[in-house]
């Protein structure tokens, strides 16, 4: 892996390199710099369509290292968006952009361009138009843990209501007869319910991605 090397830290050239060219292809008001070994976008988000260009917000977005493995951290920085949780901000004034699990298991390539057209532009699109029309164009999940167990219960074809440590935790390996009761809360025995599905999402998930579902759910 190619390096750039910035006093004592260093990123990943090509990942920069190919950010900038994204950049000028669809934000050419957005520019990318090195700080430390993160990558940092900043300056004026476009809001366009195929009639034009309708909106703009300042912002800066911090890529780190383990990109995509690793949630970008966004914030809107003209200080247009309240700072509050029904505008999907969180306390440290981050942008609460997607439950970042589902969206490596949902794209098919989660690349710097797809984050980009997708993610972070429905982010700000959405922003427009909640401050327009009073309501948000693609729906809206609910807040903090409520908001992941709907976006988990998506990708286990569970209810929201179901046991997520512990289907995660059979994610990770731990054991699981097939006549117990699925973690679901069906009732039925596992090997009847929820084991294919599992199976077959262990091997769409990295195994970096099933730890962080893990050490979100812990901190619940």
């Amino acid at each position: 892996m190619a390096l750039l090397t910035n006093q004592r830290n260093s990123v990943d050239v090509d990942l920069f390199d190919e950010i900038k060219e994204l950049l000028k292809r669809y934000q050419p008001h957005l520019k990318a710099d090195v700080s430390g070994d993160r990558i940092l976008v900043h300056g004026i988000f476009l809001c366009e369509s195929v009639l034009g260009i309708f909106d703009a917000f300042d912002i800066e977005v911090i890529i780190f290292p383990e990109f995509p493995l690793t949630e970008p951290l966004v914030r809107e920085t003209g200080g247009r968006i309240p700072r509050v949780v029904d505008r999907h901000i969180s306390a440290n004034g981050s942008c609460c952009i997607e439950v970042w699990e589902y969206w490596l298991w949902k794209c098919e390539q989660p690349n710097f361009e797809n984050f980009l057209l997708g993610p972070l532009r429905s982010f700000f699109v959405s922003q427009w138009h909640f401050e327009k029309y009073g309501d948000w164009p693609f729906g809206e999940r609910s807040h903090y843990h409520a908001g992941m167990r709907e976006a988990y219960s998506e990708m286990f074809d569970v209810p929201v209501d179901a046991d997520f440590l512990r289907l995660v935790e059979i994610l990770r390996g731990g054991p699981i007869k097939g006549h117990h009761p699925c973690p679901c809360g069906s009732g039925r025995r596992f090997r009847d319910c929820h084991r294919d599905h599992l199976n077959a999402l262990r091997d769409q998930l990295l195994p970096q991605v099933i730890e962080q579902m893990w050490s979100r759910l812990s901190k619940q």
